[in-house]
């Protein structure tokens, strides 16, 4: 026999006896497997299952043959457990048939088990289907009534084709605006605070502002605005007389941000003051102002409910035209300077300028 058969033989009983030990172990991981699910075994400091990673110690899979198997009685756990499921099921079973039976009638008081303090149960009333439908038909007749109108007054959104007053949900903006109005209604006494401004002063500041809006063309709602915002501020915050006019000069350029196309300059502003004030003090002044009045420039203007107000006499309005708006405008800027209208909500100025404006025009 030749050298390379011997080494060739050599090598083929050396992997067979690999094969045998492979087997053999995966025999034995087979045995550890089953092992290790039986309670009872000494652990040992070897990892003899592929692919654990764990750091658990495992026990020897040689002495688990000669542990014996604690076997769980079952069936006498099922047994006992069997009639407390059924009791269980029984009480609950005909708390539910009761239920939907007939409501609970319970008076008094009951005390639970885990608490000391007695807990109230409250009556339950029947309630059959025919008790809802009428429930349901009064709610819609007091829907009716709160929709209808008076006898007499005439709906102004049913007969509106102007698509821009927004015929569809006008009514809803205009109890938005009455809703937060409110809050804008002020005493006579609301400028005691302030030592150097008085009504007198406030008097001359709003008719300077008026000659502006007049000067730069500005909409009626930019002064109104710039109004409320003036009296908002002397309210939360009193200032000195050297900066009355900037005040005044500030909340213009606000208000005329938020309502007009094409605002003015601040530098056609302050040349209105001849110079007074500057570019940077206006700037400041509009930041002081936001954030004393906490960025809520929502004021509701008496513009909107005059507007809203003529619609209700559309004849008027078709004989007098544009001079019946401009007179209620007017009487409105006069109430402006009286610091003793400011107990009354815009809406109620509004108003009472369209009723005088009737009244002088001779309209019924």
């Amino acid at each position: 026999m030749s050298r390379s058969t011997r080494m060739h033989m050599n090598s083929r009983a050396s992997t067979m006896q690999a094969n045998k030990e492979q087997t053999g172990a995966t025999i034995r991981g087979k045995d550890y497997v089953d092992s290790i699910s039986h309670k009872g075994t000494q652990p040992t400091g070897k990892r003899s299952v592929f692919m654990d990673l764990s750091n658990k110690q495992h026990p020897n899979p040689k002495d688990a043959k000669s542990v014996p198997e604690k076997k769980i009685p079952l069936k006498t756990e099922a047994k006992k457990t069997a009639p407390i499921l059924s009791k269980v099921s029984k009480k609950t079973s005909k708390k539910a048939v009761s239920l939907s039976a007939s409501p609970i009638k319970a008076t008094g008081t009951s005390k639970s088990k885990n608490s000391k303090l007695p807990v109230k149960v409250a009556k339950e009333l029947k309630v059959t289907n025919s008790d809802y439908m009428n429930l349901s038909k009064l709610g819609d007749a007091l829907d009716e009534v709160l929709a209808s109108k008076p006898v007499g007054v005439l709906d102004i959104d049913t007969e509106e084709t102007c698509m821009f007053r927004c015929p569809e949900y006008a009514q809803d903006v205009i109890d938005y605006l009455m809703s937060n109005e409110a809050r804008l209604v002020k005493g006579k006494d609301f400028m005691k605070a302030d030592k150097d401004v008085n009504p007198h002063i406030r008097a001359i500041l709003i008719d300077w502002l008026i000659q502006v809006q007049a000067h730069l063309n500005l909409t009626q709602e930019t002064l109104y605005m710039s109004v409320m915002m003036l009296d908002e501020f002397l309210v939360k915050q009193p200032i000195t007389l050297a900066k009355v006019q900037l005040l005044g000069l500030t909340c213009l350029f606000i208000a005329a941000k938020f309502h007009e196309r094409f605002p003015p300059d601040i530098a056609v502003l302050t040349h209105l003051t001849e110079d007074t004030y500057t570019f940077k003090q206006v700037i400041r002044m509009e930041l002081i102002v936001l954030r004393i009045l906490d960025f809520d420039l929502n004021f509701p203007s008496q513009k909107e409910f005059v507007e809203r107000y003529l619609q209700a006499v559309p004849n008027a309005v078709q004989k007098h035209g544009r001079t019946l708006k401009n007179l209620c405008l007017y009487l409105i800027d006069i109430t402006l300077h009286d610091i003793n209208m400011m107990e009354y909500t815009p809406s109620m100025k509004a108003a009472a300028s369209v009723y005088m404006a009737l009244k002088v025009r001779r309209t019924p």
